[in-house]
């Protein structure tokens, strides 16, 4: 308890009819169930609630930091998948140039099977 909640001197009340006595530090103090709590008490609650009020912003900014990223990687994916479409479409148009120059049928068998080979050597047999 601070020294200051120990030197609360009792005054007498304005409404002397009501026959209550009031302190003169009874606007920075508040009663709860047990009795009264000092003014360092209450200072305490508010900080608490303050710092209860700032953990729930951060995690409302952490909630829409986690959904911008989640965009993001969707867009990366999309990103990706059209950056796979586009190679193999230039490798489709490199094993045709290839077949052209040579005159051999050309295929990569790890993306496309190997399907056109074996077509080509059973073609020969």
């Amino acid at each position: 308890m601070s020294s200051n909640a120990s030197k609360i001197t009792f005054l007498p009340s304005l409404a002397e009819d009501s026959g209550q006595i009031r302190t003169h530090a009874e606007s920075q103090i508040k009663k709860n169930g047990n009795g009264f709590v000092s003014a360092h008490d209450t200072r305490l609650e508010e900080a608490e609630t303050r710092t209860d009020q700032a953990n729930t912003r951060t995690r409302q900014a952490d909630t829409r930091t986690d959904q911008a990223n989640t965009r993001t990687d969707q867009a990366n994916t999309r990103t990706d998948e059209a950056n796979t479409r586009t190679e193999q479409s230039e490798a489709r148009e490199r094993l045709a140039e290839f077949e052209k120059m040579y005159g051999l049928p050309a295929t990569d068998a790890y993306r496309f099977g190997a399907g056109k080979l074996v077509d080509a050597i059973m073609a020969s047999v």
